[in-house]
């Protein structure tokens, strides 16, 4: 499973690092600087949902705070957090 998600993220950040620098050869002037600002926060935003799919399609969901809190009979934990 560790494998598997290592050579995604290596085959996405391989792609986001040839758009990064085609970027810089292409948009040189400093009035086109607004369009490679767009595409490194389009690569967060689509990092952060690739990766939250991917979390949720393997534990079930995405965040297990609640988990934590109350137990199978749905009443609080004495120990706590």
């Amino acid at each position: 499973m560790r494998a598997e998600f290592s050579t995604m993220e290596a085959a996405a950040q391989a792609v986001f690092d040839i758009l990064q620098y085609l970027s810089t050869i292409i948009f040189t002037r400093p009035e086109m600087f607004k369009i490679p600002v767009l595409m490194s926060c389009g690569s967060v935003w689509t990092a952060l949902i690739i990766y939250s799919w991917f979390v949720r399609k393997r534990r079930g969901h995405l965040l297990h705070l609640y988990i934590k809190f109350v137990d199978k009979e749905g009443s609080q934990n004495s120990q706590g957090p």
